[in-house]
């Protein structure tokens, strides 16, 4: 026989953790406009998604596949490899990429491939280590 006070404060617990984490994702889904934003970025929606992220050592994921200007300027990112931009969802409109003062020391002849309408990349100067 079910005991009836035990099975409401279960179905309670579950119905409050479903409640806290749909307002969680909403809060990250209409702060990056279309997607979901890496805890160490912020992002901001409107005619343009801009994404900023600090304190990372490699390009974080996930990303708004909507994002089109990328600032991850004042980071720790020496590397960047054929995979730093394929590992989460395509980033099909990114115009600008910044990546400056970063300490970077190599990037590989594909690392911006498939970065397809990438138009502005702000990366040259303060990247030595």
């Amino acid at each position: 026989m079910y005991d009836v006070r035990r099975l409401d404060r279960d179905v309670s617990l579950v119905v409050a953790v479903e409640l806290i984490a749909v307002l969680l994702l909403k809060n990250v889904v209409s702060a990056s406009g279309s997607g979901v934003c890496t805890p160490s970025c912020r992002c901001t929606a409107g005619s343009t998604v801009v994404v900023s992220c600090y304190g990372v050592g490699r390009v974080p994921v996930p990303l708004p596949p909507s994002t089109a200007v990328l600032n991850l300027d004042h980071n720790h990112i020496s590397l960047l490899t054929n995979a730093s931009f394929d590992r989460g969802l395509p980033l099909r409109r990114l115009t600008e990429l910044s990546i400056q003062d970063n300490g970077l020391l190599h990037v590989e002849s594909g690392a911006l491939a498939s970065l397809t309408e990438l138009r502005v990349c702000h990366n040259v100067t303060r990247n030595r280590a």
